[in-house]
């Protein structure tokens, strides 16, 4: 018997069958190409499923230190008990600042001056850099703003212009070089607050926005003033001749005797008969001023709505509140020209449209502000043109106020019951081999706003 007998006979297992390619190795199947193996862990991608999309690219490191002009991660951030906290302390250091520079010499320590500024400033964006995990952030914010303020003057205010307002001669025009000192220092500091805006470490805080947006408005506001400052000055600017009454004591001239003589009340009496004083005609500025308020008013509210549109809800906060600041002066302004009809009609548009940019991004109080000046409108309209009779202007407010209310009340309600008449679709399922979403990643701390 052989072999295979033996095993049988002895009770032991029977040996496997001889693999058909003898003693070489197994082959191997290669993965065709085209075609991707599955994932370690896990079930592979459905059958006729897209392929999945390519990673995004990695924008370079420069790029990177820019914020992005479309929409952040995450919502709105609402302020908090830390970060108003955190900015009341950034107002103390800023405060401690100006008590710093109180100290100084004026203009001769200049350069102490700038120093001790550059250093405020620094320290608020240190600030920044050590809390930006947390709202804390917002103090160091507030102290690099107001920080950069002081800076700007000491950079570009000049110590011989001012002495030309307060000595004697003029050589030149001194309103020249005070108009081309505020522009340059407002320019400046809307440059900066700009850069803080748009790099690290301090990007995205929106109080930086809206500073720099304050500071190129008030560069054609400063002009316009300046220049009626000039007009109405300009016809004292001939060297006076008078000699100032000596103050030492002891002197005893004719001075004193001339008050005795009968012939100074003649001379008095001259002048009130034939001295007249005509009063140099200046003009206006407030018309200019309120008109050029209403253009950048009018502009910062259109950049607030279309960041809005386009998801972008914290740089729309930070141009929506100068926009309101703004539009608020310049109806201060035109109010005393334009009467009480076009004062009336310019508050009610004026906060309509704050009241509609608001609404679209959800924020209570720029549409509690635009509510509040356009009824103010209205009611100054209803007040001027019943003026005579105060029982009518009452009872006209007062009925007018009552059919709004309730007008709005019958509109709303129809409109929930056609909206509850209307059945409720069930949310769209995902689509099929689509992965389901993923948890978002908390907001960058380069990204808050406060």
């Amino acid at each position: 018997m052989d072999d295979e007998g033996n095993d049988r006979a002895e009770g032991g297992p029977a040996a496997p069958p001889a693999p058909p390619w003898g003693l070489q190795q197994p082959p191997v199947f290669e993965q065709p190409p085209g075609l991707d193996a599955p994932p370690a862990f896990g079930p592979g991608p459905a059958f006729g499923a897209p392929p999945p999309l390519p990673p995004p690219p990695v924008p370079p490191a420069w790029r990177r230190l820019i914020a992005p002009m479309g929409p952040v991660e995450g919502p709105r951030p609402a302020p908090t008990a830390a970060s108003m906290v955190a900015v009341g302390g950034g107002l103390l250091a800023a405060a401690g600042l100006f008590a710093l520079l109180s100290e100084l010499d004026g203009y001769a320590q200049r350069t102490t001056g700038l120093a001790i500024s550059l250093l405020f400033v620094a320290l608020g964006v240190a600030i920044s850099v050590v809390n930006r995990s947390s709202r804390a952030a917002a103090g160091g914010v507030a102290l690099s703003i107001i920080g950069v303020v002081p800076f700007t003057v000491y950079v570009f205010a000049n110590a011989d212009l001012f002495d030309q307002f307060s000595g004697g001669e003029v050589d030149g025009n001194p309103w020249t070089g005070l108009r081309w000192t505020i522009t340059l220092a407002l320019i400046t500091a809307a440059g900066l607050w700009l850069v803080g805006y748009l790099f690290v470490p301090t990007r995205r805080y929106g109080a930086f926005l809206g500073a720099a947006l304050l500071a190129v408005w008030l560069i054609p506001l400063c002009n316009l003033q300046l220049s009626a400052m000039e007009d109405m000055f300009r016809p004292f600017e001939s060297v006076s001749t008078f000699e100032p009454v000596p103050s030492e004591p002891g002197f005893t001239t004719g001075f004193d005797s001339g008050f005795d003589d009968p012939g100074f009340d003649d001379l008095g009496s001259q002048f009130d008969d034939d001295f007249t004083f005509d009063e140099p005609e200046t003009s206006d500025p407030s018309t200019k001023m309120g008109l050029a308020s209403l253009a950048f008013g009018a502009v910062y509210l259109a950049l607030a709505a279309w960041r809005d549109r386009r998801g972008d809800a914290r740089m729309a906060t930070a141009a929506l509140a100068p926009a309101v600041i703004v539009l608020l002066y310049a109806d201060g302004l035109l109010v005393g020209h334009i009467g009480w009809v076009g004062s009336g009609l310019l508050s009610m548009v004026v906060g309509s449209a704050i009241v509609g940019v608001g609404l679209r991004g959800g924020r209570r109080a720029s549409s509690w502000i635009g509510v509040f000046l356009a009824t103010v409108g209205l009611g100054s309209m209803v007040s001027e043109g019943l003026r005579e009779s105060p029982r009518a202007v009452g009872a006209v407010l007062t009925l007018l106020g009552v059919a709004v209310a309730l007008a709005v009340g019958v509109a709303d309600g129809r409109q929930t019951r056609r909206d509850a008449a209307v059945p409720a679709s069930p949310p769209p399922g995902p689509e099929p081999g689509s992965e389901p979403d993923r948890p978002q990643p908390p907001p960058s701390p380069w990204s808050q706003t406060f």
